[in-house]
């Protein structure tokens, strides 16, 4: 039943109603007293009416667009400028600092993982270029 319910939240993410109704019954027919597949059942039923029904506020929660044009042609005074400046282009720096702020990691982990990664560095190196033999006054043996 745990199987079926989590892949009727698979469907009801990605707006697959009819499938998400059809596992949130298959879990409720293993488990009958479910409180969160009768919950998310229900959920998934009342959007699937908003995507089928037609006008009002419901009718923007249907499926598709309406149409797409492309006017390449035709000047529009009206409506955004989407030409892209150079000072508004992005750069590795400001990719980076994005990047950057959405890493969910502890310093020490950070810092563990670093090590591990030079000390790996250093032995495949050390591997690749061994040390010389040298005579203690510092010439070749």
């Amino acid at each position: 039943p745990q199987a079926t319910f989590n892949l009727g939240n698979c469907w009801l993410m990605q707006g697959k109603y009819d499938e998400a109704i059809s596992s949130y019954q298959d879990a409720l027919k293993a488990q009958q007293d479910w409180k969160e597949a009768q919950e998310n059942l229900d959920l998934a039923i009342s959007r699937k009416k908003l995507t089928e029904s037609k006008g009002g506020d419901a009718g923007d929660q249907r499926l598709g667009a309406d149409e797409i044009v492309f006017d390449k042609d035709k000047k529009n005074d009206e409506g955004q400028d989407t030409d892209i400046t150079a000072e508004q282009a992005v750069n590795d720096a400001s990719v980076q600092a994005v990047w950057l702020r959405q890493v969910q990691t502890k310093p020490a982990d950070f810092l563990k993982s670093k090590f591990r990664y030079q000390a790996a560095n250093r032995d495949q190196e050390s591997q690749d270029h061994p040390l010389e033999a040298k005579t203690s006054d510092g010439g070749e043996p």
